[in-house]
């Protein structure tokens, strides 16, 4: 059996299988159509990969797209037939394997991303919380340094009346006519 390491080698094997089986354009649509359903593949498409020289033109064909859904229909890899030899029925048997490990890790991957969104909005929301927390403090914190600060200027404000108080007191003691007196007697 032929291993496939390129797009160019599939589509070599299906121009093979089209050609031994004498198949037309109509017909693959046909096939693809019954068995994988409607518009899977357009009549367009199938034309592209079986056109002269297609293997090798400018235009890719996906594997998942194009190329995977016309090797279902025309290289029977989905069937185990009994009358496959046993080379045959153990690629086969590899191909779909493969074919449920990739659907496996598909279903995987999706969960996980599943996962992560969840996750990833739980610690949006823990993080949000916790903004609004550490804006809350500050807020107080504000508020508080507001009040320390109007406390601040009351005092200062208090003590300059203090201070001049003061200040005239003591102008007046040294002002007193009595205190002249005190000195002279001395």
């Amino acid at each position: 059996m032929v291993q496939f390491s390129d797009a160019k080698e599939i589509i070599l094997a299906l121009k093979n299988v089209y050609k031994e089986k004498k198949l037309s354009i109509d017909k693959v649509l046909s096939l693809v159509n019954s068995e994988l359903g409607e518009g899977v593949l357009s009549r367009s498409t199938i034309q592209a990969v079986f056109a002269p020289g297609s293997e090798d033109g400018s235009r890719q064909f996906g594997y998942d797209t194009v190329l995977k859904p016309l090797c279902i229909v025309l290289l029977d890899i989905e069937q185990i037939e009994e009358d496959d030899p046993n080379d045959v029925r153990a690629y086969k048997s590899i191909l779909r394997l493969k074919k449920d490990i990739i659907e496996e890790l598909r279903a995987a991957n999706e969960q996980t991303k599943v996962d992560y969104a969840e996750k990833l909005q739980d610690e949006t929301e823990k993080f949000q919380r916790s903004m609004e927390f550490m804006k809350h403090q500050i807020d107080l914190k504000d508020q508080r340094i507001d009040e320390l600060l109007a406390g601040w200027r009351e005092m200062s404000s208090t003590n300059k009346e203090l201070t001049q108080t003061n200040n005239r007191l003591v102008q007046q003691l040294m002002d007193c006519p009595l205190k002249k007196k005190e000195c002279n007697e001395d």
